[in-house]
């Protein structure tokens, strides 16, 4: 199988635990609720192993690699830590501080991963970059919570799971085109386009 086709497929699991982590989110802010935990252990845990197959197979850039790998160890630690906290083996306020850590691990590793991508491969950036920012929320969202304002803490929190989801949508989206059409597509399209409405 082609590198680049694995590379996508690991894009879109890393999409489909994204939107089920970010539904799992949603849920919690109407209450506590097992099946909504369980929810964002299978999404994480599928973020992760989609990080994981992306990071098997980069081999163009380091920050794209690494980016990668940190992705996977942040959405892992949340996954362990949602698990845990599920099965009543883990205080709060340590479920709370390793999510905390877990996100911000996400948001580096998604920012490191667009600067990877800055030349060729515009969508996927995008997509990074709305990666980072929804993780960054969520780790907001839980200091929120750690400070006793729940809601809105929770709030955000799905408001970033959301963000990750679409964010990771972009990503699936720029790595199916690139193999389907090949490297740069995106800069041929909008070149192409640039000549047609100058024409």
């Amino acid at each position: 199988m082609p590198e680049e086709l694995i590379d996508v497929i690991g894009n879109w699991i890393e999409n489909f635990g994204a939107t089920l982590g970010a539904i799992g989110e949603t849920r919690l802010i109407a209450g506590e609720d097992d099946f909504a935990h369980i929810l964002v252990i299978l999404g994480n845990g599928n973020q992760s192993l989609g990080n994981v197959i992306q990071g098997l197979v980069e081999r163009e850039d380091v920050n794209a690699w690494l980016g990668n790998w940190l992705q996977a160890g942040g959405n892992a630690s949340i996954s362990a830590t949602e698990y845990e906290l599920l099965k009543g083996r883990l205080d709060e306020t340590t479920g709370i501080y390793n999510k905390i850590y877990g996100d911000v691990t996400q948001s580096v590793g998604a920012f490191l991963a667009a600067l990877g991508r800055l030349d060729d491969q515009p969508k996927r950036v995008i997509g990074n970059v709305i990666q980072s920012l929804g993780a960054a929320l969520g780790a907001i969202g839980s200091l929120y919570v750690l400070n006793n304002e729940e809601l809105k803490g929770q709030q955000l929190q799905a408001v970033g799971g959301w963000l990750q989801s679409i964010g990771t949508a972009l990503q699936a989206i720029g790595a199916t085109r690139r193999y389907l059409y090949g490297e740069g597509v995106d800069d041929e399209v909008e070149t192409e386009q640039g000549e047609e409405n100058n024409d």
